[in-house]
């Protein structure tokens, strides 16, 4: 598979990386809904969700959310046996969801959008971003003090929970010279403790502060290609995954980093390590496990015929994937099994 320009990855990221259909990521999408689809702006009823899901956060076995299309958002607190949609009180695509406990959580998404619940999302309600870039992640370390990064070396901060988000500034300074055509895009962040945290994006941007967000450092990249997706289980060991099948991994901190074999050429969108051994990749049609530090993988669901978008676990037994048309998989035994997880829509 032949690498493509820099101008062909921009296009490809915006318009394809997080949703991949083109028909879904548009930023002027998200005005309209799709007939067929579910979304938090209906009311609830006894259903089934299916708006394509973007990501998934559970901070425990049982309690866990979804965000997607057309500011689709989902809840469930019984593990997903049933699930509930809530309003977000946006129309637009929500590419990121996390919550830091049962109460706060923040979802990101097109055209600047923050929106916050503070009761376990049973109400949202926007917050100023102070751009109208596309927003791709988000990372809390406790409810006051969170990070979001998104295009065009987008990097917003808060330390009171949002009601205040900064631009921060140094960031675009440290990425000019990544700049190409435009300047380079960040779509995730990912912090290990209050100190150490990563960001990565294109084209092969890998970030890293070492004194909590206050200042950034590019990290030498042996790759030009999307980097979609960080994931550290300790301030040395960490990966990175991006298109065309690349992985990235590091033992030293990001001092240097080595390319691991996937062995797929997909373009791999989300990485979960629950450990130092076991991870989870998500792609197209399949969902990828290693259970030795990411030396190997092997498909643990293969040929399902659409992307899956994000993986989260509740807790070392308990996972889910989300993806495309509202589909969920989950497994209850640390991945060794996986089965398709209805979002059925219980009224109320």
């Amino acid at each position: 598979m032949p690498l493509l320009s820099v101008k062909q990855h921009l296009v490809r990221r915006l318009f394809a990386c997080a949703v991949i259909s083109s028909c879904l990521l548009c930023p002027s999408c998200g005005n309209k809904q799709d007939e067929a689809d579910v979304t938090a702006g209906e009311e609830a009823t006894l259903g089934v969700f299916t708006s394509s899901l973007f990501s998934v956060c559970f901070i425990d076995a049982f309690k866990g959310w979804a965000a997607g299309k057309l500011g689709g958002i989902i809840h469930t607190d019984d593990g997903g046996l049933n699930w509930y949609a809530q309003q977000s009180g946006v129309d637009f695509h929500l590419y990121d969801i996390e919550f830091v406990d049962e109460m706060s959580g923040w979802a990101v998404g097109n055209m600047g959008t923050v929106i916050h619940a503070e009761d376990g999302g049973n109400s949202w309600r926007s917050q100023e971003s102070m751009t109208a870039n596309i927003l791709r992640s988000v990372a809390f370390i406790d409810k006051n003090r969170g990070w979001i990064v998104g295009d065009f070396a987008t990097m917003l901060k808060t330390t009171n929970g949002g009601e205040r988000w900064t631009v921060q500034e140094q960031v675009k300074e440290v990425l000019s010279p990544k700049k190409k055509l435009f300047m380079p895009s960040l779509l995730d962040i990912n912090f290990v403790d209050e100190n150490n945290c990563w960001a990565v994006g294109f084209p092969g941007v890998i970030l890293r502060s070492t004194d909590g967000g206050q200042t950034w450092e590019l990290q030498e990249s042996p790759t030009s290609e999307v980097l979609n997706s960080v994931c550290f289980t300790d301030p040395l060991n960490g990966w990175i995954a991006g298109n065309l099948g690349i992985i990235l991994n590091t033992l030293d901190g990001g001092r240097t980093w080595t390319l691991q074999q996937s062995g797929v050429e997909y373009d791999l969108l989300r990485v979960k390590f629950v450990d130092s051994r076991n991870a989870w990749i998500v792609c197209y049609g399949g969902i990828l496990h290693s259970g030795n530090g990411g030396r190997s993988w092997a498909p643990q669901v293969s040929g399902a015929g659409h992307w899956f978008y994000s993986i989260t676990f509740g807790d070392r037994q308990h996972g889910w994937s989300v993806g495309d048309f509202g589909v969920i998989y989950t497994t209850s035994d640390a991945g060794m099994n996986w089965s398709p997880q209805t979002a059925k829509l219980s009224s109320g």
